[in-house]
Order: structure tokens, then C-alpha cells, then sequence
């Protein structure tokens, strides 16, 4: 007999599955428990994902990682078979597909929706692009917590999908641009990716495909989406025939064109500090034609493919010359401002209006374990994940191990020169 603890008063042999009663509800009457349901701990719906669809012969059902066979052989008989799943979300979403007919895009974007905070709509509008952007900027991090602790990174959705939504990550252009491109597909979003090249402390533009962009095109125009380039503007912004002046919670903003080129520019802040003295933020990246604004990548309308990021995606995670490999980083706006890790300082950041900033910094002392204190208040970053990430060179080693091996590493070098 099936294993049951609610039976009906009179007969054991009968389960009582719900009451009710008939006075007629109106839908407005269930929004709280919806709410309750979607989003409270003690509701059976947030412990984990379950899925179930009953079959001409039985009933599937996915709870976790478990899938349980039902098949119903006469007289109140019932044969079950459970199987765990193995090798990650990659094989959930396949059974989730093979047995229950669910999209694998469906069983991706709302875990995906969720960790971006997204309640709206979902049409191609550009209300609906600006809401998920800016959900986006101010929940998943901008961060080289792979580079650092040596995670092998890849562009596959399932992946992508693994780290940034269910592991809680974050990560930068090539994996940020890459799902957040996917969900706006699948919205209905006429959606391209293309290649920009960010403007180094040199002042030199970096190699072609240094950088990945997504633009837009909705209603009313192009739009330039960038929801993986750091302190950076919140909502997508508009092309038009001249550099017109965007200004957003963050700062000001404009896309200009020059012959076959469009450049991504930022009108310099004016940083406030403690006594109330104001400061044009340093910036070394001025346009030509006015020292006001700051120049940060330049890019075409070329639509590109994943794969033509691939060599730039290993550069970025293996070259000592490029700017993700020097020092660990992690920043994340907020309704208020940004916070930013880099290193061992913390710097926030407060927007104070007329494209004024107010910023503290803080050299965090303490050792890796005040750094990993920071980016799981700060950051939302899982502390599993700041120190040794699944998949890095280093998961499962202590600490004081990884350093030993830095400092080997490069003595190694150093001996070899």
C-alpha cells in the first residue's frame, strides 16, 4: 500500500486530498496565496522544481533531479520507477522535453526571470526591454570570479543558464550578453549580437571582438543593449541621427557615429567626497571633440555569431594582458548606486543627481574571509562560489592550498625567465 498520512476519519483505506467549500470566488480573491505561493519558503512550490503529466498507461513526474515512472496496472495497483538524474541541467532539461512536451526554453527563462527579479509582461515592447535591463543590471553582478579561480567558461545556454541563474552567478560581456540575447529571443525581440572594442588605459581602442554587444530593434528604432560592461548605463540606448544627450539614474549617455564606426560615450561625472568637495571624475578617454565626455567602446552593426567570439573569450581568461586577468573584480548597481570590489577595496557608489556621484572606499582587511563576507552581503555571490567555483582548478581546496599553488606557479615562472 502506498505510504499515506492523511486518511479520511472514518477508513484508513481512504486518503483525503483537499476540502472546499461552495460560495462562488472571484480571481482577485486568490492574488495573496499566489503571492505566498511564488515566493514564501513555507510554500511546497519554492523547495524545488516539480513537473507531472499524466499518460494514456500512468504518470511522469520530475521532482528535483528525481523522475518517478507511474503505470497504473489494474485493480488500484500502481507500478513506480524512480531515476536520478545525472549530469547536470543539461539531462533535467531533456527529460523536462522528452517526457512532459515542455520547450527547454521554457524550462530555462522563468528560473531566469526569477533571479533577475521580473514580474511584467512579456511582449516585444520597449517598456517590457527597458524593465529587463534594468532588472538585469541590478541583480546579476559584473565579475571575473572564473578568471580568477580558473573556470573553465563556455557559451552554451545550458551553462550559461547553470551558472548565472541556479549557482547565482554573474560574469562579463561574452556570458552576460550571450543569456540575456536568448531571453529576448525567446520574448519575441528581434535581437543581434555584435563586436565592439573597449578603450584601454593606453587610450588605444583593444582588438575587434573584444567586446559583445546586443542590439535591438523595437517599435520605434534600434536600441543598443549592454547589460555586461560594468558601471554602465542602466536601460538600453536609443540610436538616432545625432549623438542626443540620454540621461538615466546612472549618468548621461549618448551613441555617436563617426563614418562607419558608432562609439559608446559617457558625459564625465563630478565626484562629490565627504566634505562636499566636487571633482570631475578622472578620465582619460576624451572624444576629440569634447572633453566632457569619455569615450568607452567603439563598435559596428555587423551581426556576429557566438562562435566569433571564441579566440577573444580565451584571451580574456588566459592572457596576462588582458584587464580580467589582473586582479579578482565584482560590481553590481543598485537602486542607489553601484558597489564594486576590486581587489580587496570596496567601493560604493551613490547617485546624487545632476550627474554627481558620491563615492566611499573601504580597504577591506580581515583576509579572503572579510572579501567573501563582502561579495555574499554586497554582491548576492554564494561564498562556494567566490573562493573556488565549481569546475575551477582549485574547487575543494582550502584557501591557504590555492595560494601555495599561486605561489609556486609563479616561482615556476620566475625561474624559467
Amino acid at each position: 500500500m502506498a505510504k499515506e498520512q492523511f486518511f479520511s476519519p472514518s477508513d484508513s483505506t481512504w486518503a483525503c486530498r483537499y476540502r472546499f467549500d461552495l460560495i462562488p470566488r472571484k480571481t482577485e480573491d486568490y492574488l495573496e496565496m499566489l503571492e505566498y505561493h511564488q515566493t514564501d519558503l513555507r510554500s511546497p512550490f519554492t523547495h524545488d522544481r516539480i513537473c507531472t503529466i499524466a499518460k494514456p498507461w500512468g504518470r511522469v513526474t520530475l521532482s528535483g533531479n528525481k523522475l518517478v515512472t507511474s503505470r497504473y496496472i489494474g485493480d488500484d495497483k500502481v507500478k513506480k520507477e524512480s531515476l536520478e538524474i545525472v549530469g547536470g541541467e543539461e539531462e533535467v532539461v531533456k527529460e523536462l522535453e522528452q517526457k512532459m512536451g515542455i520547450r527547454r526554453e521554457a524550462c530555462l527563462y522563468p528560473g531566469y526571470l526569477a533571479r533577475i527579479h521580473y514580474t511584467g509582461p512579456m511582449e516585444p515592447t520597449t517598456d517590457v526591454l527597458f524593465n529587463l535591463h534594468r532588472c538585469h543590471i541590478q541583480t546579476v553582478p559584473f565579475e571575473n570570479l572564473s578568471v580568477y579561480g580558473k573556470e573553465k567558461i563556455t557559451l552554451s545556454k545550458e551553462w550559461l543558464f547553470d551558472k548565472i541563474v541556479r549557482r547565482h552567478r554573474g560574469g562579463f560581456c561574452y556570458e552576460l550578453n550571450t543569456l540575456f540575447s536568448s531571453l529576448l529571443d525567446y520574448i519575441g525581440f528581434k535581437v543581434k549580437k555584435h563586436a565592439a572594442s573597449v578603450i584601454r588605459k593606453t587610450g588605444i581602442f583593444g582588438p575587434p571582438f573584444d567586446h559583445l554587444i546586443t542590439i535591438v530593434d523595437v517599435e520605434d528604432g534600434l536600441w543598443l543593449s549592454d547589460v555586461g560592461f560594468g558601471d554602465s548605463f542602466w536601460m538600453p540606448l536609443r540610436f538616432t541621427g545625432s549623438p542626443e544627450h540620454q540621461e538615466q539614474p546612472s549618468g548621461i549617455y549618448r551613441v555617436r557615429k563617426d563614418g562607419d564606426c558608432y562609439f559608446y560615450e559617457e558625459k564625465i561625472k563630478i565626484v562629490v567626497d565627504e566634505f562636499g568637495r566636487e571633482e570631475m571624475e578622472k578620465d582619460e578617454f576624451f572624444p576629440p571633440s569634447d572633453s566632457s565626455w569619455g569615450s568607452r567602446y567603439r563598435f559596428d552593426l555587423i551581426p556576429r555569431k557566438t562562435e566569433d567570439y571564441l579566440e577573444m573569450l580565451e584571451y580574456h581568461q588566459t592572457d596576462l594582458s588582458s584587464p580580467l586577468t589582473q586582479d579578482r573584480l565584482c560590481t553590481v548597481a543598485k537602486l542607489w548606486g553601484r558597489v564594486t570590489l576590486s581587489g580587496n577595496k570596496l567601493v560604493t557608489s551613490r547617485f546624487i543627481g545632476d550627474n554627481k556621484v558620491k563615492k566611499e572606499s573601504l580597504e577591506i582587511v580581515g583576509g579572503e574571509e572579510e572579501v567573501v563576507k563582502e561579495l555574499e552581503q554586497k554582491m548576492g555571490i554564494r561564498r562556494e562560489a567566490c573562493l573556488y567555483p565549481v569546475g575551477s582548478l582549485f574547487h575543494g581546496l582550502c584557501w591557504d592550498t590555492v595560494i601555495l599553488i599561486y605561489l609556486n606557479l609563479w616561482s615556476l615562472t620566475v625561474i624559467s625567465d
